[in-house]
């Protein structure tokens, strides 16, 4: 499989747009923190690469007020469905939703004051190539911020993953197997890139002046431990083809694993989380 096919795999079969959008305000923290650390003032033009259905843009198309500009752009179509029904609902005439690959962005130099990417630059395949063109679209003086998620640290976390793997189906249907070839690509990149040792300098070659990189703690609250499972899987394809009797035996395994990490009858995961910015 090479990488464009794997791309368009991703793009079709990637996070499931009602699960995703069902789970944005437990994320709503780290949104908060991107839109603050990007610093953006009322009236500037600002995109924001992989936006999903449209958590931030949303908020920044309705913070920057009408002279203010937002572009959001992605890959999913059905994603992209969900965000254009928020702009309508809302009438946010300054927000404009478009498909488009971040690595082939469809905008002159100079357009924008700001980039910035909510866990979307960390799914691409050409790192580069979307530097490169966030750094182009930039105006003079614009700058970059994303977020990229570290590796999954907590002990709730580790459990999942151990335990998640033990049920995964030895005969996968070719749906399932090229998806696990194609997120097997994209892995490679998003542990590559997330190490601040290689990406900030792959910021600097692309043309960024002052790359830096923080690390902040990211958490995440659940009632139960049942409440995280369903989280984890939601919309997985990997948990849907596993069959009913092993998901029973995976959802009671897991269960009984996560009790252990209850702090006050609470689930809480406590994972890293990547800040970059940069300033053409």
């Amino acid at each position: 499989m090479d990488v464009e096919e794997a791309f368009q795999i991703i793009a079709e079969m990637g996070d499931d747009p009602e699960s995703y959008e069902n789970e944005l305000t437990r994320h709503d923290g780290a949104y908060e923190e991107l839109i603050r650390r990007a610093g953006i003032l009322h009236g500037s033009r600002v995109l924001e690469l992989g936006c999903g259905t449209g958590p931030v843009t949303v908020k920044l198309a309705q913070r920057l007020g009408p002279k203010g500009y937002v572009a959001g752009i992605d890959v999913n179509q059905e994603m992209l469905k969900i965000a254009k029904e928020k702009k309508d609902r809302l009438g946010l005439l300054n927000l404009e939703l478009t498909e488009m690959n971040m690595e082939k962005l469809r905008f002159p130099d100079n357009s924008f004051d700001h980039v910035i990417s909510s866990f979307g630059i960390c799914c691409c395949f050409y790192y580069d190539k979307t530097l490169r063109e966030a750094c182009r679209v930039l105006r003079p003086g614009g700058k970059i911020t994303y977020n990229h998620e570290g590796p999954r640290s907590s002990d709730a976390s580790q459990a999942f993953d151990r335990i998640f793997a033990k049920y995964k189906t030895n005969n996968p249907s070719e749906k399932l197997k090229k998806k696990r070839e194609a997120d097997s690509l994209q892995s490679g990149m998003w542990d590559k890139y997330g190490d601040p040792f290689i990406a900030v300098p792959q910021m600097r070659k692309v043309g960024f002046k002052n790359p830096e990189a923080s690390i902040a703690g990211f958490s995440l609250v659940f009632q139960t431990p049942e409440e995280f499972i369903d989280y984890s899987v939601a919309g997985s394809l990997e948990f849907s083809e596993m069959g009913p009797r092993d998901q029973a035996k995976f959802r009671k395994e897991c269960s009984d694993a996560l009790k252990e990490f209850l702090v006050e009858e609470k689930l809480v995961t406590n994972e890293p989380l990547i800040f970059y910015t940069g300033y053409k």
